[in-house]
């Protein structure tokens, strides 16, 4: 019986179609319809041709975030999901939503460099008294940088951006001194991010015994 009454209810919003293709709240409810019965590959089609006759840029980027859920939730195709996700940024570039979604998406595909590339972008555009928001996705950059992409000089660049947003952000400066521990060179841009954190704590015993370790690598004893 229930499926009976899918099929009348698909046939009357296919009979509205022919008499008027164009008739978005037709194909919105079309495509509920089918996303409601799980039938994947109906709804994607049918929000397909919404996009395309959707005329007002809110409704087309509402469709397309719709789209794009559709194809990785229901049909399991990150890769369009991936492409609808872009569509959305072509015609709202700081969409949130979208570049969240992307976020995960390429992060799933191991796609470090198109990860890297979509949080640059929303950060640089992101309005001046929101820049704070980018503080959390600096961070995870800098972990992609230097886990993924084993690029240790922009993954302390990516914590240095976090650093000027939270100043006091005690995983940043941890992070940041434990990447210029690796270097000789960068020793003494170490100690100074171990002194910010016992600024912070003055009993981090962690930072003193890193320091004593670093003093006696620069061969300082007397600072050791």
């Amino acid at each position: 019986e229930h499926r009976q009454d899918l099929v009348k209810c698909v046939q009357s919003f296919q009979a509205a179609l022919q008499a008027d293709p164009t008739n978005t709240e037709c194909l919105r409810r079309l495509a509920s319809v089918y996303k409601g019965a799980a039938d994947w590959y109906s709804a994607i089609n049918v929000l397909l041709r919404l996009a395309e006759v959707e005329t007002q840029p809110r409704a087309k980027i509402v469709t397309l975030l719709d789209l794009a859920s559709v194809y990785e939730h229901g049909a399991k195709d990150r890769g369009n999901a991936i492409r609808a996700n872009k569509k959305v940024l072509e015609l709202e570039p700081t969409n949130q939503e979208a570049i969240l979604r992307l976020t995960d998406l390429h992060e799933q595909e191991h796609d470090w460099n198109s990860l890297a590339e979509v949080t640059g972008a929303y950060v640089r555009l992101l309005p001046a008294d929101q820049k704070t928001k980018a503080a959390p996705l600096h961070l995870k950059m800098a972990d992609v940088f230097e886990t993924k992409l084993h690029d240790d000089k922009r993954a302390a660049n990516a914590l240095g951006y976090a650093l000027e947003l939270q100043p006091d952000n005690a995983q940043a400066i941890e992070r940041l001194a434990r990447l210029y521990a690796k270097n000789a060179e960068s020793l003494p841009q170490a100690i100074d991010m171990h002194r910010r954190l016992l600024r912070i704590d003055p009993f981090r015993v962690d930072s003193l015994h890193e320091m004593h370790r670093m003093y006696e690598r620069l061969r300082q004893h007397d600072k050791a």
